[in-house]
């Protein structure tokens, strides 16, 4: 993943994770989001999409589209329905991937770069965990479990898909039990019980009693397991903590297959395949370095006299 390395105000604060998509793969650095299913990338073409890397599908061998339009299109944030090739570091590949080309993504210019990696599979809807891309992985055997991972630390951020690894965490993961009944103001339907915040000198912050964190996710109760990053510089005495209270079913949420080998991606991008092999100067920039092209070999050739 990539993550900022502090939160700005104003800024564009979230992760994003390199997704590959179409044949030969663009890179699409689409943001995580935990609180949808939606794959989506920002068309080349996408009105007020904001963010560095943008999928042109003309350059797609895979590329389909269905012509109709996204179900919960909206004027300032809609796209069309379209399938196409997708993949995570080129190790796994899903084939005919249903997702949506964004023609207009104005709406959350300022929170939504690339696309949407939507993580949740919705309980409550069928279609959407049939369809999501996690479960295509599943069930062709991509990956070992149903399970991924997310670490935030901007010194070593990243995304396991199918299994969790044991070196992104110190001592043992803290399954916590969520509550669907919603937070005081009504807002977030997941919520768990929170001890206290501590600030940086080690006291705690006087926020009171009964305190409540919710999940940014409208998903229903499940397991949601905790643990400190390792390299976190913390004591052993705050890494052994466990929670007050053990989830009913926490056996089940432990049972994972460990992977047995790290597999190597080889990985060959868009940008490399139509990039031509020669290497030309840019018209009225002397001394500039000379750079590639996209289908140079498609302009027709000048002689010169």
């Amino acid at each position: 993943m990539n993550v900022p390395p502090y939160l700005l105000d104003g800024n564009f604060n979230s992760a994003t994770v390199p997704t590959l998509i179409g044949t030969p793969p663009q890179e699409i650095d689409l943001t995580v989001a935990v609180y949808t299913g939606l794959l989506a990338a920002y068309g080349y073409d996408c009105v007020l999409c904001a963010g560095p890397t943008l999928f042109d599908s003309s350059l797609s061998e895979t590329f389909s589209s269905s012509n109709t339009t996204w179900s919960d299109s909206i004027p300032s944030y809609n796209g069309t329905d379209v399938n196409d090739t997708v993949s995570f570091g080129g190790l796994f590949n899903v084939v005919d991937q249903g997702l949506v080309y964004m023609n207009d993504g104005s709406k959350y210019s300022d929170i939504i770069w690339n696309g949407l990696l939507g993580l949740f599979l919705n309980p409550l809807n069928a279609s959407s965990i049939s369809e999501h891309i996690f479960t295509h992985l599943y069930q062709s055997s991509s990956i070992l479990n149903p399970v991924i991972g997310m670490r935030f630390d901007p010194a070593n951020p990243k995304l396991t898909i199918g299994a969790l690894d044991p070196n992104d965490y110190e001592g043992t993961i803290n399954w916590v039990e969520m509550s669907q009944h919603p937070d005081p103001n009504g807002d977030y339907y997941n919520t768990f019980n929170v001890d206290g915040v501590k600030g940086y000198n080690g006291t705690f912050v006087p926020f009171g009693g009964n305190l409540t964190a919710a999940l940014d996710s409208y998903s229903c109760p499940g397991y949601y397991g905790f643990a400190f990053p390792s390299g976190a510089n913390r004591t052993q005495a705050q890494i052994s903590q466990t929670p007050t209270s053990t989830p009913t079913n926490s056996a089940q949420c432990l049972s994972l297959i460990i992977p047995t080998s790290t597999p190597t991606a080889n990985v060959v991008l868009a940008s490399e395949v139509l990039s031509s092999n020669e290497k030309y100067n840019i018209y009225g920039q002397p001394g500039s370095f000379p750079v590639s092209l996209f289908g140079a070999g498609d302009l027709p050739q000048i002689v010169w006299d």
